[in-house]
């Protein structure tokens, strides 16, 4: 299992722990929301590899005003 994919899996695991979403059928006439993994390298202060984090996100998310 890579690096990558531990830090993805470990963030999945809290997302589901703190209850943070559930799945559900969609309501009529709605679209599903398209989510990305953006992963990132935190370096220690001396250069060295510190470690990977994993983020989930929701993409195309129309924004409201107000």
């Amino acid at each position: 299992m890579t690096i990558e994919f531990e830090a993805m899996k470990l963030e999945f695991e809290s997302i589901h722990k703190k209850k943070n979403w559930e799945l559900r059928d969609l309501f009529k006439g709605r679209k599903e929301i398209a989510v990305n993994w953006i992963c990132k390298v935190k370096h220690n202060a001396n250069g060295t590899l510190g470690c990977f984090k994993a983020i989930f996100v929701a993409k195309d998310v129309p924004k409201k005003r107000g």
